[in-house]
């Protein structure tokens, strides 16, 4: 039986022009035997890259060779078919005359609608004449063959059809995943630089605060140093009494800068630092990991703030997270 252009399409090597031999199909759909791409590739090594012959994609050669392409199971199970067909026609005899014990096996050509027998030419020829089957329905082995062969064919394409559209909806799905992670990231990690550079900030004014009232204290301590040093080596009994009142005040600031040396230690070391998570879960905060400041102070008073603790010899760790 002649085989009409796309069942050719559907049966034939592009590279031989034979019947597949072991069909294998490529990552871009493309189908050969087995042997042409073994042929083809015979230069390559696993981990290699090759171009499809027809559409010139680029793609990987397996651990284990081209081996390890997957069988096209539809260009198979379609020959499988077809082979099963053509052996059934030459096997089944005519249905009239072949009922019988060593009678003569006669191949059928045509098929009765009616009767739902396949004839062969002699009992065709007696169909026609008696007046109780003159009139049904004869039709061509051959043409019935061609016909489920269509049928076939367009099953095969419909699953072909539904197979891309199955591929292209997954790889719109994994895009549109990949792209609500890559901004649900971003967003985070905006999130957590607000966080890092609020903490700095705070950070620094208590180190500025801090530093100004040192350099007050400094600058107040070394003028009450000048002057007593002055009154001492010149000065009457007269001016030290007059300087009485003045010492007295400087003794007050003096008083003022203990309170400077507990805001000191009480300060203390902070540390920041980011740790990293290990896991990927939906909840981005826990997928990217954590922003943590800790502080170490040897000073002892109440907790004033999250950010600036104040206990003795304790190390306390604060977790900023955004959630």
């Amino acid at each position: 039986m002649a085989t009409s252009k796309p069942m050719d399409d559907i049966t034939e090597c592009p590279i031989c022009a034979e019947v597949y031999v072991d069909p294998r199909g490529l990552p871009c759909l493309h189908t050969f035997c087995l042997k042409c791409i073994e042929s083809m590739s015979k230069d390559k090594r696993p981990g290699d890259q090759l171009a499809c012959p027809l559409c010139r994609k680029q793609f990987i050669l397996p651990r284990n060779g081209v081996s390890d392409l997957p069988k096209n199971f539809f260009v198979a199970n379609f020959l499988q078919a077809r082979e099963s067909t053509s052996v059934e026609s030459k096997t089944n005899p005519c249905d009239a005359c072949s009922g019988g014990e060593g009678k003569v096996q006669n191949a059928p050509s045509v098929y009765c609608v009616e009767c739902e027998m396949k004839l062969c030419q002699i009992c065709e020829r007696g169909h026609k004449v008696i007046k109780a089957t003159r009139s049904h329905k004869l039709v061509d082995i051959d043409s019935c063959r061609a016909d489920r062969c269509r049928e076939m064919l367009k099953s095969l394409e419909k699953k072909k059809v539904e197979f891309i559209e199955q591929v292209q909806k997954t790889g719109v799905e994994i895009t549109e995943k990949v792209e609500q992670l890559k901004r649900m990231i971003d967003d985070h990690r905006e999130k957590l630089m607000n966080e890092l550079s609020s903490v700095k900030e705070k950070r620094m004014k208590e180190i500025s605060s801090l530093r100004e009232d040192i350099e007050k204290q400094l600058m107040s301590m070394e003028r009450d140093e000048k002057y007593v040093g002055e009154v001492r080596q010149k000065g009457t009994a007269c001016d030290t009494a007059r300087a009485a009142s003045g010492l007295h005040d400087g003794a007050e600031e003096l008083m003022t800068f203990d309170v400077i040396e507990r805001t000191m230690a009480e300060l203390g070391l902070v540390d920041v630092t980011f740790t990293s998570s290990d896991f990927v879960i939906d909840d981005v905060s826990k997928t990217l990991g954590r922003l943590r400041l800790s502080s170490v102070n040897s000073g002892k008073t109440n907790q004033t703030d999250p950010f600036h603790l104040r206990y003795s010899g304790e190390c306390e760790e604060i977790d900023v997270i955004i959630w």
